[in-house]
C-alpha cells in the first residue's frame, strides 16, 4: 500500500473528528430516541435500509437533522429487524440522515459499533453528505445508508470499506430498447440508467451509440429510467448535467415515473429526450427554470461503470465481467456481458467491488478451466495479492474501467484460489446484461 501524503492524512483526521462530534451528539440523544415532528399536517413515509453486510442491524438507530451541520435533530427511529429496515415520517423539507448501530446493545458508543451517513460511502474523501429532499405530493422514497465508520477498542474511529449488499434474487429477464435524443453535438457520451425502485434490487445501465440507440437486458422489476450527459465533466450525475426522463408528464408532479417490467417482456422503441437540467438539490428544471419536474435523490443513485475488456490488446467480444463484493471473489454481486466490441456497462450500488473479466476462449459456452481471465487493476499476470478494489460513490459515472485478460484459468481447479471461488458461468444466460 502506498503511504498517504500529509494533506490526505490531515483531511482524513478532519473527517474523523467530524464523525467524533456526531458520536457525542448521538450519545446525548440516546439510542432509543423516537422523536417525530408533529406540527406539519402532511408527512411523507420514507422507507429505508441500513447496509453493513455480516452484521446484525436490529440495534440500529437513524437520526434525522434539518441542517447540513447535523445540529438540529428533528426525528429518530430504530431499525425494525436484523436486516436494518426502517420507516420515517417526514414533512416536506431537506434532511440529513445519520445511522448508528449499537452492536452489543449496551446503549453506548464503544468498540465494534458502526456509523453511516446517507449518500456517503467513504468518509476519508471530500464527499459531503447530500440532503434527502421531500417535496409536497411526493410518494414514498426509498433510501439506503451504508455503515462507513467503526469504533475501535482504543477509542479511535476507523473508516471502513463499504461492501455492497447482497442483491435480491432474480427471476427471468426483460429487454428494453430505445433511443435518446439530445440537442448537444460532439462526443459527449449519453448513458441510460435503470435505477431499481427497491434499494436492494439490481439496477442496470447502457451506453448509447452515436445515434443515441440503446438496448438493455435486465431483471423484471420497477425502474426509474434516466438518460444523462455529464455536461460539467464532474464524473457523476449532479447539478449542471443534462437529463432525460422516460414517460414523464406534469400530472406526476414531484414523482419519477416507474417503468414496470415483467418476465420476458420486450419494450421496444422507447424515446427519451434529454431536455432537463439539474439544480443544486436534484430538482429537474427546464425552460430557464420556469418548468419544474421531479427530483433526483443524488444520495440514492447507483453508480454507472463502463469499460472495455481486451485480450492481447484486442477487444474481447462476449467476455463476462463480474463484480464481486469481497477480495476472495466469493460474493458475486452483478454480472454483465460485453458486446461484440468488448464493451460493457453496469449500474451498481455505491460500494467497493473487486472486478474480474472472463473470456470464453474454448467456445464451450461456459467460463471455466482453460479460459482467459483478468482483473481490474491487475497489470501483470504474476502480480501477488488480491486485485485492488473499485470504489464507487452515489451517482458516479466511472468510464474507462478497462480490464485485460492476462492469464489462463488452470485445468485443475484446485490449484487456483481465484478459480475455485468463481463458479462456471453460462454465457448464454447473461446475454445483454
Amino acid at each position: 500500500m502506498l503511504p498517504m501524503s500529509r494533506p490526505r492524512i490531515l483531511h482524513m483526521r478532519k473527517c474523523l473528528i467530524y464523525v467524533l462530534l456526531l458520536v457525542g451528539l448521538a450519545a446525548a440523544h440516546g439510542a432509543g430516541a423516537t422523536e417525530q415532528p408533529t406540527s406539519e399536517p402532511e408527512r411523507v413515509p420514507v422507507i429505508g435500509y441500513l447496509s453493513w453486510p455480516g452484521h446484525d442491524l436490529s440495534r440500529g438507530n437513524i437520526r434525522v437533522f434539518s441542517d447540513a451541520r447535523h445540529t438540529r435533530l428533528v426525528a429518530a427511529v430504530n431499525t425494525q429487524s436484523a436486516s436494518g429496515n426502517f420507516i420515517l415520517l417526514l414533512p416536506p423539507g431537506a434532511y440529513w440522515l445519520v445511522a448508528v448501530v449499537d452492536t452489543n446493545g449496551n446503549g453506548k458508543w464503544d468498540a465494534g459499533d458502526g456509523m453511516g451517513f446517507y449518500g456517503v460511502t467513504d468518509v476519508t474523501r471530500r464527499q459531503g453528505p447530500p440532503p434527502l429532499v421531500i417535496d409536497r405530493g411526493m410518494l414514498s422514497p426509498t433510501v439506503m445508508i451504508s455503515i462507513s465508520v467503526q469504533a475501535q477498542a482504543d477509542g479511535r474511529l476507523k473508516a471502513i470499506a463499504v461492501r455492497p449488499p447482497s442483491p435480491l434474487p432474480e427471476a427471468g429477464r426483460a429487454t428494453v430498447t430505445g433511443r435518446c435524443e439530445t440537442l448537444l453535438d460532439g462526443d459527449l457520451p449519453v448513458f441510460v440508467l435503470f435505477d431499481a425502485v427497491f434499494p436492494r434490487a439490481v439496477s442496470a445501465a447502457a451506453k448509447c451509440d452515436k445515434e443515441g440507440a440503446f438496448s438493455v437486458e435486465l431483471p423484471p422489476a420497477g425502474y426509474h429510467l434516466l438518460a444523462v450527459q455529464d455536461l460539467n465533466g464532474s464524473g457523476r450525475i449532479d447539478a449542471g448535467d443534462i437529463v432525460g426522463i422516460a414517460e414523464y408528464s406534469a400530472a406526476l408532479g414531484p414523482n419519477m415515473p416507474v417503468l414496470h417490467l415483467e418476465v420476458n417482456e420486450n419494450v421496444d422503441g422507447l424515446t427519451v429526450p434529454l431536455e432537463w437540467g439539474i439544480d443544486t438539490r436534484g430538482l429537474l428544471v427546464k425552460d430557464q427554470g420556469r418548468t419544474r419536474g421531479p427530483r433526483i435523490q443524488i444520495g440514492s443513485l447507483p453508480a454507472i461503470v463502463s469499460g472495455t475488456v481486451r485480450a492481447a490488446g484486442e477487444p474481447a467480444p462476449g467476455a463476462i465481467v463480474i463484480f464481486f463484493g469481497d477480495p476472495q471473489l466469493s460474493e458475486k454481486i452483478v454480472q454483465v456481458k460485453c458486446d461484440d466490441k468488448g464493451r460493457y456497462c453496469a449500474a451498481l450500488h455505491a460500494a467497493n467491488y473487486y472486478v474480474g473479466a472472463f473470456g470464453d476462449a474454448n467456445g464451450d459456452g461456459q467460463i471455466g478451466p482453460a479460459d482467459k481471465a483478468g482483473f481490474y487493476g491487475l497489470q501483470k499476470a504474476d502480480q501477488e495479492g488480491p486485485p485492488p478494489p473499485l470504489s464507487l460513490e452515489p451517482g458516479q459515472i466511472a468510464q474507462g474501467v478497462d480490464i485485460s485478460l492476462l492469464m489462463q484459468l488452470p485445468q485443475r481447479r484446485e490449484t487456483s484460489q481465484q478459480d475455485t471461488n468463481t463458479e462456471p458461468v453460462d454465457t448464454n444466460a447473461v446475454e445483454g446484461r
